[in-house]
Parts: C-alpha cells; sequence; structure tokens
C-alpha cells in the first residue's frame, strides 16, 4: 500500500469514522450528558462555564478508540489517514454538540439571567483552546495498551479532570501567557495522541 497521504483513504476512513455505531452511540451519549449543564446558564446567568464543561465530555470519543482497537487496526489506510480521519469525525461531532449547547445555553441564560451573579464566567477563546487542550488526552488514554473495553471509562474521567482542573487555573491566570501555554501544551499532547497511535497500529 502506498505510504503517502491519500484524500481517497482518508474520504473513506472518515466516512466509516462518521457512520461507526461507536461514535454515533457516545456522541448521543455525550449530548444527553451535556443537557444538564445548559441549567447551569439559567440558574446562573453564566454562559460560558458550562460550555466549558462540556469540553470534557467530548472525550467519550477517547473510549470509541479504547473500543475499536482491533477493528480500527484492519482499516486499509495508513496510521495517519486514519488518525486525521479520527480528529476529523470529532472535530464534526464536537462542533455539532457544542453548537447544540451552546446556543440552548445562550439562550437559556438570558431568560434566567441575574445581574447580580457573580458565578465563574470563563472568555469563549479559552473555552476553545481548553476544548483544543483536553480533547488529545482521551485519545492518548484509549491509544495505551492495557486500556481495553471493560477499563475504556479512564479515556473520558482523564479529561474531565483535566478541565475542572482548568476551570480554576483559568480563572485565577487570565491571560494572553495563560493562552499560549494551553496552545503549547495542546500541541505536544496531539503529537503524542498520535505517536501513540502510530505505535499502536504498528503492534
Amino acid at each position: 500500500m502506498n505510504t503517502n497521504f491519500d484524500k481517497q483513504r482518508f474520504g473513506k476512513c472518515l466516512k466509516y469514522r462518521l457512520t461507526d455505531r461507536l461514535m454515533v452511540m457516545y456522541a448521543i451519549m455525550a449530548l444527553i450528558v451535556n443537557l444538564p449543564m445548559m441549567m447551569v446558564a439559567y440558574t446562573t446567568g453564566a454562559i460560558t462555564f458550562p460550555m466549558m464543561i462540556t469540553c470534557s465530555y467530548t472525550m467519550f470519543f477517547g473510549i470509541v478508540l479504547a473500543n475499536n482497537k482491533f477493528l480500527d487496526t484492519l482499516l486499509p489506510a495508513t496510521a495517519l489517514e486514519k488518525f486525521t480521519s479520527f480528529c476529523a469525525a470529532v472535530a464534526i461531532y464536537v462542533a455539532a454538540i457544542m453548537a447544540i449547547v451552546g446556543s440552548t445555553t445562550l439562550v437559556l441564560s438570558i431568560i434566567g439571567w441575574q445581574k447580580d451573579s457573580d458565578f465563574l464566567n470563563i472568555p469563549m477563546g479559552y473555552v476553545a483552546m481548553a476544548v483544543f487542550m483536553v480533547m488529545p488526552i482521551g485519545v492518548i488514554v484509549g491509544n495505551l495498551r492495557r486500556i481495553n473495553a471493560q477499563s475504556a471509562p479512564v479515556a473520558m474521567l482523564a479529561p474531565m479532570m483535566a478541565v475542572f482542573a482548568l476551570v480554576f487555573l483559568i480563572a485565577a491566570f487570565k491571560s494572553l501567557w495563560m493562552l499560549l501555554a494551553m496552545a503549547a501544551v495542546g500541541l505536544a499532547l496531539w503529537y503524542l495522541a498520535y505517536r501513540g497511535y502510530r505505535r499502536r497500529q504498528v503492534s
């Protein structure tokens, strides 16, 4: 098989990812789990805090990798094509989830807005960077050899805890340097995620 990046193979992998039963199932589960967070916006008036917390649940997709290890290895494509198609599919599903959660959260926050609310609010730029930084953690955990279908939920718990820590770090150190540090850490984590995925494919 040609090891150069092939758009047709990538397209076929992406189509498989988007229609994969596990991917669809966990996307629906992620959305359902996010729904209660929308009520936080209604009761507190905060808009971005619920959005920040919801990014942790997007790593239900780390469980998909952990459960699909055998079938994923059999896909007729290179490790890079399979990894990028997975990332693209996750990005599409996450964008849809965040759009639903975000629009509903905005409406609820307007309805229940309280002028005297001092509930933690986080700029949307930090929310987007938090998503970028946290998502590869679940992928890294899902790539580990000892992670299987039974221990797969660890791939969700790890990024979830990271998000809760980020919420308070961002609130305490909101600055351009914090944003740049998150971007640098995110890039490093994505690189490690790909290295782990490629090693898993070879082994």
